[in-house]
């Protein structure tokens, strides 16, 4: 009987955490879908309005340990340098929500350099939720 309570109260908190992170995430992409983090070809430089999306992203992070990956892109015939490129990008928009009260530990990113799919848009980043 113990046994069966433990493991309803368990699903019960997993599916309150995942409404939760779900909540976190839709903030996030409403920020995003107002105004993207874009960067101008070959800088890793924020704009004003990049700036003012971070802030916006940051609110929702406030007060929870919810954990993020930052996905940015670049491209160049030199692939090191679009690599080189696409760290910096993720690094600047770290530095600002770092600097927003955002944990450093709670963000991971991911530079992908002469992205093929599709649907990227390699000057634009993206921010996602992820699992604890």
């Amino acid at each position: 009987m113990q046994e069966s309570i433990a493991a309803t109260a368990s699903s019960v908190a997993g599916s309150a955490l995942n409404t939760a992170q779900q909540a976190i995430q839709n903030a996030i992409n409403t920020a995003l879908a107002a105004a993207p983090i874009t960067f101008e070809s070959g800088s890793s430089d924020l704009g004003v309005v990049d700036v003012a999306t971070i802030k916006a992203v940051a609110i929702p992070l406030k007060g929870n340990d919810t954990k993020i990956q930052i996905t940015t892109y670049a491209e160049d015939s030199d692939a090191a340098a679009a690599e080189s490129l696409a760290k910096s990008r993720g690094d600047n928009i770290v530095a600002a929500l770092e600097a927003e009260g955002v944990d450093k530990a709670r963000i991971t990113t991911k530079a992908e350099a002469n992205p093929t799919a599709e649907d990227v848009q390699v000057d634009e980043a993206k921010i996602e939720v992820i699992a604890r």
